[in-house]
């Protein structure tokens, strides 16, 4: 290790010799936790490490968690509405880069050092993912005072409603027309598909605890049932979720019943699917594919 670092020190000294270089310890998910607390650590050990109090910047800590780029893009263009400067953690919008005809790409990340350090003081701080980013907007709060929101993931109208009224109570800024036409297209859009083709379709649902909790919830405003949970994580934390009972309350209302299955992969997914019989959907990433061809079941 040590000889690694004397390499990458002389590298940086030849190659940039002005550039500052911090190196910030993370323990790595192959040895403590999952790829979820993994990702959750590193995020907290950043802002641990860098993140300084100084004079206030007046901008919103954006903490995504587990979106993807498309995600960022869409969380900018409503920060931009609302009149809200951004300091987006962690930036990847750039990781949906195009390939250029010279074949050069722009896949860099956008935040900043800076940014990080900057981080302490905002005006508040909004984790989208719980578990993916939640324990560092708790540390901006507890250690520099900075407000913290977190949750939900603003998957469907819900979840999205209450996101754009957290940032309005953080910033005092006003929710603009414009979105309120977007919001209300969404709605138009959801009301004549809902219950002519989505209503009592049963879902299986896999991923990481708040992609799936978020796409159950934004299942049963769709009329969609998600009958089977499927969380790739072994941390027990999420099973006390409150989210979880309202899926629960919800689903009983509507007489059916949600199975969760906690450090599942995806041979118990295959598995479940395949004692059920009913499962009419796939939600989750496209590793699940041949799940779906195999049990002639549709993706998405």
């Amino acid at each position: 290790m040590e000889g690694t670092i004397n390499k990458l020190n002389k590298f940086l000294k030849k190659e940039h010799p002005d550039r500052q270089v911090k190196l910030i310890p993370v323990h790595t998910p192959s040895y403590r936790g999952s790829q979820v607390t993994g990702y959750d650590a590193g995020v907290q050990s950043l802002v641990t490490n860098l993140a300084k109090k100084g004079e206030p910047n007046g901008k919103l800590n954006i903490i995504t968690g587990w979106v993807n780029p498309g995600d960022v893009t869409e969380v900018k263009h409503i920060l931009q509405e609302m009149g809200v400067e951004g300091n987006i953690l962690l930036d990847t919008e750039t990781f949906n880069a195009p390939t250029m005809p010279d074949r050069n790409s722009f896949t860099f990340g956008n935040t900043t050092i800076e940014d990080i350090a900057g981080s302490a003081n905002a005006i508040g701080t909004i984790a989208m993912c719980k578990y993916e980013g939640g324990n560092a907007a708790n540390f901006l709060e507890r250690e520099f005072g900075v407000p913290a929101i977190v949750g939900p993931t603003p998957i469907g109208i819900k979840n999205t409603n209450a996101w754009l009224q957290n940032i309005k109570k953080l910033t005092g800024k006003a929710i603009p027309e414009s979105l309120v036409v977007e919001r209300g297209k969404a709605i138009d859009s959801l009301a004549g598909l809902a219950h002519m083709y989505f209503a009592n379709k049963r879902v299986a649902i896999y991923g990481d605890p708040d992609l799936v909790i978020g796409l159950a919830e934004f299942c049963q405003e769709v009329e969609l049932e998600p009958v089977l949970l499927l969380l790739g994580d072994d941390n027990q934390a999420p099973s006390k979720d409150p989210r979880l009972a309202e899926l629960d309350k919800k689903a009983n209302h509507a007489e059916y019943d949600i199975e969760v299955i906690w450090n599942a992969d995806l041979w118990e997914l295959e598995r479940r699917i395949k004692e059920r019989g009913d499962i009419d959907l796939i939600l989750g990433h496209s590793k699940g594919r041949y799940i779906a061809i195999d049990n002639k079941i549709p993706m998405v």
